[in-house]
């Protein structure tokens, strides 16, 4: 794995959590004033954010290559293999970061 897949995926990941928060909830619980501030940690190289987003896709790949699950890169990027894989590996690293998507803990 190289450092920008590691971001990419990050990026993925930050953006399917969004995705996922705006398509559960409703507007008046959606007002927040705290997500309004821009004093966002950043995600770059040398932070203790990114290095625990990538200690956290390091983590998610060894359990699932122990569970024999494939992981992106076992796949040519864009394939129909990739896309299932990448959908999975997300879910499994939300569920990893404490946002319980599974259904079940197998």
């Amino acid at each position: 794995m190289t450092v920008s897949a590691g971001v990419t995926i990050a990026r993925t990941l930050v953006a399917s959590v969004t995705a996922l928060r705006v398509a559960k909830v409703r507007a008046p619980a959606a007002d927040n004033p705290a997500m309004a501030s821009d004093k966002h940690l950043p995600l770059k190289r040398g932070t203790s954010r990114y290095d625990e987003a990538i200690a956290l896709e390091n983590s998610v790949r060894i359990i699932r290559k122990a569970r024999g699950k494939h992981n992106p890169e076992d796949f040519a990027e864009g394939t129909p293999e990739w896309h299932a894989v990448i959908e999975s590996f997300l879910i499994d690293l939300l569920w990893a970061s404490g946002n319980g998507l599974h259904d079940n803990d197998d």
